[in-house]
């Protein structure tokens, strides 16, 4: 009994809702009582109270005692309040989604709140989910359980959110990500090109759950498993734990410099970094150890955004095209919310090689590489 009523009271509110969203229903107009509902939909009091308190916590309706329920003078404003929910971990390519945002947001009339979310704190984004406001999720932040109370919070949002750059099994809500198969083999195709043939991967963990991440790393074993072997693949993907990639640049530079210091780094003569902060660290510890890029190591930086023209020397990447993402998430929003639910809800980005001055051809030998760099 208790799974019916909470079906029948979820049923009501979607169809007030959707009486509000219609203009059915307009602002500051009282719905129908306790009571009304309760008669017209043959339930009890308590699961059309349910109904009312459910719009009610999702801000849209006020419910003012022996008054009523009225729907919210401002409802047109909130709803074109979008919430923003990403890690408060400070990556650069979040903050340029944000920005991105920010500004496809005002070029259609939105508002914008942006939520940053610590590590281990699901709370504020399960509230954000309840009040009902378009919602934009960038990544699936590896510290959150992939099947805890949020996974389940997302598949029971419905038609107001979407993710970027992170997906659900089954893709129950809209989602855009970047063609990664195609961007991490455009990025080894790249460095084949220009001669290299032992390219290591540089990553920020190796969590299988990671739905974008394990899809990269899984690629790149793809790419190079003609001139590595396992054994290889393993000493030459030089993943971090978050703690060093969010926290502590720092600390992957020294990590990095141990890398290109160690034997087996040898006959590495590229090196395919999956952030910007990798590809800083990694820029600095070649410099540290005597190594010239591109002379003598290349660097390409996956997830490639404008801001990596400012870097000396500018840097060749991949480019998942952020703005495109954000572009279509707004696009899948407003169509699920006004009801017309395309068919498929997963949607790639076809990310772009971007040549600039990291990347040259490999002009130096193993036993060179051995002696370019000083001491520890």
């Amino acid at each position: 009994m208790g799974t019916r009523t909470q079906s029948k009271h979820r049923v009501i509110s979607a169809e007030l809702l959707g009486r509000i969203r219609a203009g059915k229903l307009k602002p500051g107009e009282r719905l129908p009582s306790e009571r009304a509902l309760a008669a017209e939909y043959g339930v009890a009091r308590l699961t059309a109270r349910r109904a009312l308190s459910d719009l009610e916590e999702r801000g849209l309706v006020r419910r003012n005692g022996q008054r009523g329920t009225t729907v919210l003078d401002d409802l047109n404003r909130e709803a074109r309040t979008l919430t923003l929910l990403c890690s408060a971990a400070p990556f650069s390519i979040t903050e340029e989604t944000i920005r991105l945002v920010l500004q496809k947001a005002e070029d259609r009339d939105y508002g914008v709140r942006v939520i940053r979310v610590m590590e281990n704190d699901e709370k504020p984004m399960l509230e954000a989910l309840k009040v009902g406001n378009p919602t934009m999720i960038f990544g699936w932040p590896e510290e959150i359980s992939p099947y805890g109370r949020l996974e389940r919070a997302v598949r029971n949002a419905g038609d107001h959110v979407a993710l970027i750059a992170g997906r659900i099994e089954g893709d129950p809500v809209p989602t855009v990500t970047c063609d990664d198969r195609r961007g991490v083999k455009m990025a080894v195709d790249h460095l084949r090109k220009a001669g290299h043939k032992k390219i290591a991967l540089i990553a920020p963990n190796i969590d299988p759950a990671h739905s974008v991440l394990s899809v990269q790393i899984e690629t790149w074993r793809e790419a190079v498993c003609d001139v590595m072997n396992e054994d290889e693949m393993r000493r030459h993907c030089i993943a971090f734990d978050s703690q060093y990639a969010k926290h502590a640049l720092i600390e992957t530079f020294n990590r990095l410099k141990k890398y290109l210091r160690a034997a087996e780094s040898d006959s590495v003569t590229a090196l395919l970094c999956l952030t910007e902060e990798l590809a800083t660290a990694a820029l600095a510890a070649c410099r540290a150890k005597g190594r010239s890029v591109p002379d003598d190591m290349s660097i390409m930086e996956y997830a490639w955004t404008p801001r990596s023209e400012l870097f000396n020397p500018p840097r060749t990447g991949v480019n998942p095209h952020l703005d495109r993402h954000v572009e279509i998430a707004f696009d899948l929003l407003e169509q699920c919310r006004a009801g017309k639910t395309p068919s498929g809800l997963h949607r790639l980005v076809r990310p772009e090689l971007i040549e600039r001055e990291t990347v040259g051809p490999m002009m130096r030998s193993c036993p060179q590489v051995r002696a370019a760099g000083p001491g520890p």
